[in-house]
């Protein structure tokens, strides 16, 4: 099986929480480097631990991943390490207030729940999605814009003025 799932039922989860730990095999790596838009991904784990709380569940724990990735500078092919933490409320209702405390859509550790199962191996792909470097650069890179790039004034007007050097006026 190279689906890359885990789906655990959160009405059965005992009063002490429960935990896991998760790591792709090889074609799920490749199916999640696909689903990320990066060249591949070497290897992917995750240690999550499910508490039941008021509204919903916490999701804490950590991933580690090594990535191929392409620096954004120089585009030679580099490798990513990965390493994060991480804690996420998992709420019904965020509308509501849960323990007197006010929940506020922005604050980023809250996340809405829909069901009564959570996919903890798609919540990890989530989060290390999150934890990638946006722009990966290898350190020393040289970018390429001093090689390849134009140099001078560069405006989306540009090619305009020179297409109408040469027209003549019209009176």
């Amino acid at each position: 099986m190279s689906e890359w799932s885990k789906i655990v039922e959160i009405v059965n989860l005992p009063s002490a929480g429960k935990s896991y730990s998760l790591e792709a095999n090889d074609s799920q790596c490749r199916d999640i480097a696909k689903r990320l838009s990066i060249p591949g991904v070497r290897q992917f784990s995750g240690d999550v631990d499910l508490q039941s709380v008021t509204g919903g569940i916490l999701i804490e724990g950590n991933l580690t991943g090594e990535l191929d990735r392409v620096c954004s500078l120089s585009l030679e092919s580099m490798i990513e390490k990965v390493e994060e933490k991480f804690s996420v409320r998992m709420l019904r209702n965020v509308d509501d207030t849960v323990d007197g405390d006010d929940i506020l859509l922005s604050d980023e550790s809250i996340e809405p729940l829909e069901g009564d199962s959570v996919d903890i191996a798609d919540f990890l792909t989530q989060q290390l999605a999150i934890a990638m470097t946006p722009w990966p650069k290898i350190d020393d890179a040289e970018s390429l814009t001093e090689e390849f790039g134009k140099t001078g004034d560069i405006s989306p007007f540009s090619l305009l003025k020179t297409a109408f050097k040469d027209t003549p006026e019209e009176n």
